[in-house]
């Protein structure tokens, strides 16, 4: 699994979001089959395990 942040520039008409990104396997370290999907920021503290900061 892999989450990211996107980011967009001031007045984009995307908001900045998590995703979780969910591989639908690998070949030694190369992952393949690639799913997003949007997850809220309580969701990702809970797949973290731990408090996330947004800031940066």
């Amino acid at each position: 699994m892999w989450v990211q942040r996107q980011q967009w520039p001031d007045g984009a008409r995307q908001e900045t979001r998590s995703r979780q990104v969910v591989f639908a396997g690998a070949e030694g370290p190369r992952p393949h089959g690639p799913r997003w999907r949007a997850v809220t920021h309580g969701q990702l503290e809970d797949l973290v395990g731990a408090e996330v900061s947004t800031d940066c």
